[in-house]
């Protein structure tokens, strides 16, 4: 500065003073642009925001709290294995003509139907509907039968015995399951076709397949049962599973029976058990024109809110434990 000349030094004095102005005012303005502020004025409103939402999560932690509901999983059809498999390719739904109705609890001279008769053309497939075991018989009402028995799903069974169940396939056309012994099978094997055998010969009668599914405390006590419709005992078991089955599977999907009924002593509705076991039900279809008079679909004695009775659930919503 000292070598500056005498008339330049308030020219440059000048020019400091206008260059370090110049310098702040930048540094305010890059302190507003950056949310910053540089002094108390600019902080004040930041503080009151802050201190509003202090005061709205306080009060949000003093409202009502909404109740939890259960968790669900979701799972799609296509990639869901479950437990069980469906016991026929295709869907015509419940036998309905002129020898009765056939659904699950029907009036019956004798009282109530005790199992479910599924419409189908002779021939039609039938599905082991679990891993377990496997026998064939023949009887003067039931015709050809088939009984797998098997244990019940873990999801499904409450205490510490494991409950089995029985699952009756009666009026078959033909089985390849030897008879009066018991052999193992796997689920979705084939073990015979739809027919019109026993007391389904008749021409007023239409073809099904009559299924019957009882719950037993154990193998033993499964590999015994005879499926005598006059046989109306109960088991503890059988209404363990019936609880276990509404908490898990009907309960979280709104599927009822428009009965109110699950069970019936120790028999379970089937399809209610099939549709929340088996992860490959058809889609329901009417019969072929030989049969389409007498074909009842599902959502005339079922309904739910989580899927189409008729069509099945695209997505098992099933309620963690």
């Amino acid at each position: 500065m000292s070598s500056l000349p005498t008339f330049a030094r308030p020219l440059w004095s000048l020019g400091a003073f206008a260059s370090l102005a110049f310098a702040v005012h930048a540094l305010a303005l890059s302190s507003e642009a950056s949310g910053k502020p540089g002094h108390d004025e600019a902080r004040a409103p930041e503080d009151s925001q802050k201190a509003k939402h202090r005061e709205d999560l306080a009060k949000i932690g003093q409202a009502p709290r909404v109740p939890v509901e259960p968790i669900r999983r979701v799972v799609k059809r296509a990639t869901l294995k479950g437990p069980w498999a469906y016991v026929l390719p295709i869907d015509h739904g419940v036998r309905t003509d002129e020898s009765g109705h056939g659904y699950f609890r029907a009036p019956r001279f004798h009282g109530e139907h005790n199992g479910l008769d599924l419409l189908a053309p002779v021939g039609t497939p039938v599905f082991a509907a679990c891993n377990g075991m496997v026998s064939a018989g023949d009887s003067a009402s039931f015709g050809t039968w088939v009984r797998v028995v098997c244990p019940v799903p873990k999801s499904l069974a409450k205490g510490n015995q494991t409950p089995y169940a029985s699952i009756f396939y009666a009026h078959l056309n033909h089985t390849n399951v030897p008879f009066d012994t018991w052999t193992h099978v796997r689920k979705g094997a084939r073990i015979g076709e739809v027919g019109k055998t026993g007391n389904a010969r008749g021409d007023n009668v239409q073809p099904h397949l009559h299924l019957e599914l009882i719950i037993q405390s154990s193998q033993q006590a499964a590999l015994a049962e005879r499926h005598l419709g006059r046989d109306q005992s109960n088991v503890a078991a059988a209404e363990r599973f019936f609880d276990a089955l509404t908490t898990r599977c009907l309960t979280p999907n709104g599927f009822r029976a428009n009965s109110g009924r699950v069970g019936r002593a120790r028999r379970a509705d089937p399809f209610l058990v099939l549709t929340c076991l088996s992860s490959d039900k058809p889609e329901y279809h009417a019969a072929p024109n030989t049969l389409d008079s007498w074909s009842r679909p599902w959502s005339q004695l079922y309904s739910a809110q989580a899927f189409d009775v008729d069509a099945g659930p695209r997505a098992f919503l099933l309620a963690s434990r």
